[in-house]
């Protein structure tokens, strides 16, 4: 449209030259007439002018045109193809038990662009555990939801509060191929703030808590899920964006802004079966950054609230 467009002017322009030529050599001519042709050459010139001329020397964040007519989909299917993988759908959830440990169920939908056997993945505890005690996740179990595929565990290490795994797909997948295997984990009695006392609540790191994911391969859709444990809602919820962080050992620190801006904020859904879930839904997640959902400790209600 935009290239139909510019031949239009293009030659309205050239035809609007050449008239303007005739008519300074004819004398007797009104004013208007003159003018006529003078008016179609300027709008042809301010066209060019403000259409291409212009947004070519503005910064990136201001050539709006260009980025809405980007969709989604063909994003993910071009950044899958180089990356060799994608992740079609990628839903992450945590349920929180009344000792305060989770469990943590990732559920990965994987589009092959590339052989693969193999896929490297990790969760970490950032927050530090109190004196005398070592939070590290425990793995669970691995497995593929699609027929005539395996998903296990090839190896396995947790330390400082990280669990890495390696894990395998058998057979391979081929270009084209489609699977989807689930990993679950535990997290330690304690880690989630559930009917702390006044005292416990003073002497912990964050006055909120708080579960995200990094976004680390590309991904179409991206679900992060809280499940509270029965009884209890959180009153006060909300939602943030971080670049990851560069510098091992080191926690991000830094806020994305305009990705934040740009999201819904999260769902609290329920109850169901008497749990509370807290969701954010995020289509086309951006690569090396960290969504995540984060609440006001929560305590229990007297129970004639409840009931």
């Amino acid at each position: 449209m935009r290239r139909w467009l510019d031949w239009v002017f293009l030659i309205l322009a050239f035809l609007a030259l050449i008239v303007q030529i005739i008519v300074a050599t004819l004398p007797g001519l009104s004013d208007l007439v003159r003018f006529i042709p003078l008016a179609v050459l300027l709008a042809c010139t301010l066209y060019f002018l403000i259409v291409r001329v212009l947004p070519s020397s503005l910064p990136l964040r201001h050539r709006a045109d260009d980025l809405v007519t980007v969709r989604p989909a063909a994003v993910y299917r071009y950044l899958a193809n180089r990356y060799g993988i994608g992740y079609a759908q990628l839903r992450v959830e945590l349920t929180i038990a009344p000792d305060g440990s989770g469990m943590v169920r990732r559920t990965v939908d994987v589009d092959a662009y590339s052989e693969i056997g193999r896929l490297d993945t990790f969760l970490v505890i950032p927050e530090t555990p109190p004196p005398g005690q070592t939070w590290e996740p425990e793995l669970l179990a691995i497995r593929s939801l699609t027929p005539g595929w395996n998903a296990g565990m090839e190896r396995s290490r947790a330390e400082g509060g990280m669990q890495s795994v390696v894990l395998t797909i058998a057979p391979k997948l081929a270009p084209g191929d489609h699977v989807t295997y689930v990993v679950d984990q535990r997290l330690p009695a304690g880690l989630y703030a559930v009917d702390l006392t006044a005292d416990q609540m003073s002497r912990r790191k964050q006055t909120f808590d708080y579960f995200g994911w990094a976004i680390n391969r590309p991904t179409r859709s991206f679900s992060l899920l809280v499940y509270f444990p029965v009884g209890y809602k959180p009153e006060s919820y909300d939602f943030s964006v971080w670049y990851a962080s560069s510098a091992p050992g080191i926690p991000s620190e830094l806020t994305q802004y305009e990705e934040q801006k740009s999201l819904k904020r999260p769902s609290l859904l329920g109850p169901e079966g008497g749990r509370y879930c807290l969701a954010l839904e995020v289509d086309t997640p951006m690569l090396g950054l960290i969504y995540d959902l984060r609440w006001e400790p929560i305590s229990k209600p007297p129970q004639a609230e409840v009931e």
